[in-house]
């Protein structure tokens, strides 16, 4: 709730000065604080407002962010298909600027799509690809994620002993680090 307050005031601070910019990152803040909160609806007009502030300004990174801000939010709603396009529009930019971390937050997110529809195998191949960019670039959180989702396809498909072992090792992992990746359900 703190962090939620102090993007607030962020915004004021940025409409006081006339910063389209400065606007849209606080809102990104908005969207993600309020997300995790589960206030999914309220996310969603945060990343909507961002995106409409950065798509005509040169600042690619933040275009994918917005993008990918509200892909995450749409997912969670349960609109899967434009989730995907906005994750899609993501995945141009984030390729353009050689920004694989992130790159490999939207794989995951794709590929926790495929999951949610039952595409199994389209979602292994997402999420294989995410794991793989988070551990190389030694990002703890998104392996932990991969990780999860990854055991939950290989259940599904029947590979339970596999899934039971790459799953304990997910939570492992986020524990060793203090992290919270796998109670992590407005992710």
């Amino acid at each position: 709730e703190g962090s939620r307050r102090d993007f607030i005031k962020s915004l004021a601070y940025s409409r006081r000065s006339k910063d389209g910019i400065a606007q849209a990152y606080a809102l990104f803040g908005l969207g993600g604080v309020t997300r995790i909160q589960g206030r999914l609806r309220q996310a969603q007009g945060y990343y909507l407002q961002a995106t409409r502030y950065l798509e005509k300004r040169q600042d690619t990174f933040g275009q994918a962010y917005a993008h990918c801000g509200l892909a995450n939010v749409l997912r969670q709603r349960g609109a899967l298909e434009e989730a995907r396009r906005h994750y899609l529009k993501t995945h141009k930019l984030y390729t353009a600027l050689g920004d694989w971390v992130d790159l490999a937050y939207v794989d995951w997110g794709l590929g926790k799509i495929e999951l949610h529809r039952g595409n199994l195998v389209s979602a292994e191949v997402r999420l294989v690809r995410a794991l793989n960019a988070f551990s190389r670039s030694h990002e703890t959180r998104g392996q932990a994620l991969a990780e999860l989702a990854l055991a939950a396809v290989w259940h599904a498909q029947g590979r339970t002993a596999r899934a039971e072992a790459l799953f304990n090792a997910a939570i492992g992992r986020a524990r060793k680090a203090g992290l919270h990746a796998h109670l992590e359900i407005f992710t």
